[in-house]
C-alpha cells in the first residue's frame, strides 16, 4: 500500500481535489486504489508509464483521455462505490461503466410484503 499511497503524488489536480473533497477515509481508499489501478491499465495499453498517462473529466463526469493518447482509439471508463470498483477498456467503441452499491436496511421487504404479496402476508 505504501506504493499506491506515493503514487497519489501522480494524480492529476483535479483528481487531487477530488479525493481531498470525499469526507470518509474508505471512499478516500477505493478512489486512491479505483485510480492508481486505472492509471496502471492505461498506461500498460498505451505503452508508456503511469505518470505520463493523463486524464480530466468531461461534462457529465465520464473521464477522457488527454494529449495524445486519444489519437491511439482507447476508451476507458471507471467506477467506483463502496468498497468495490469497476473499469472499463476498449479499442473498439466508447463505452461506460456503472456500480452502485446497494444497502440493504429492510424496507425492500416491507414494500414487496405490502404491494406484491398482499395483506394475508
Amino acid at each position: 500500500m505504501s506504493s499506491v499511497v506515493g503514487s497519489r503524488l501522480d494524480f492529476s489536480r483535479e483528481e487531487r481535489v477530488r479525493f481531498l473533497r470525499m469526507a470518509h477515509r474508505d471512499q478516500r481508499r477505493v478512489y486512491m486504489l479505483a485510480h492508481h489501478a486505472l492509471r496502471h491499465i492505461l498506461a500498460s495499453y498505451l505503452s508508456i508509464p503511469p505518470a505520463q498517462v493523463a486524464f480530466r473529466t468531461q461534462t457529465g463526469g465520464k473521464p477522457e483521455l488527454v494529449g495524445t493518447a486519444p489519437a491511439r482509439g482507447l476508451h476507458f471508463n471507471i467506477s467506483h462505490s463502496g468498497d468495490r470498483a469497476a473499469i472499463a477498456v476498449s479499442r473498439a467503441a466508447a463505452l461506460g461503466v456503472d456500480i452502485e452499491r446497494v444497502r440493504y436496511d429492510g424496507r425492500v421487504e416491507a414494500v414487496i410484503r405490502k404491494r406484491c404479496l398482499g395483506p394475508t402476508f
